[in-house]
């Protein structure tokens, strides 16, 4: 009978034990849940940025291509042969 009640103090013991170790593993587990939604979130957030510099890279390079297309007509302007220095005005 002794023999018993050492074993039953002994697995209340252990009973114990083990549901300390679980709360602290639910713990961490919801901590750790906490921190992969943070992650995703801010993989969202990444991926948002992501694409708007996307389309801020596609709209710089429509704005480049038509610069380069106005620089190159005004270019052509300014190397046509001038009146005043063609004929050399007369004061």
């Amino acid at each position: 009978m002794e023999v018993l009640e050492d074993q039953t103090t002994t697995n209340e013991n252990e009973i114990t034990q083990l549901s300390a170790r679980t709360d602290k593993t639910e713990v961490e587990i919801d901590g750790l849940s906490s921190r992969a939604e943070d992650a995703e979130n801010e993989i969202e957030n990444l991926k948002d940025e992501t694409s708007n510099n996307k389309n801020g890279i596609i709209s710089n390079d429509n704005d480049i291509s038509s610069l380069q297309s106005r620089t190159s007509t005004l270019e052509g302007k300014t190397n046509q042969d001038d009146y005043y220095f063609k004929y050399e005005a007369s004061g």
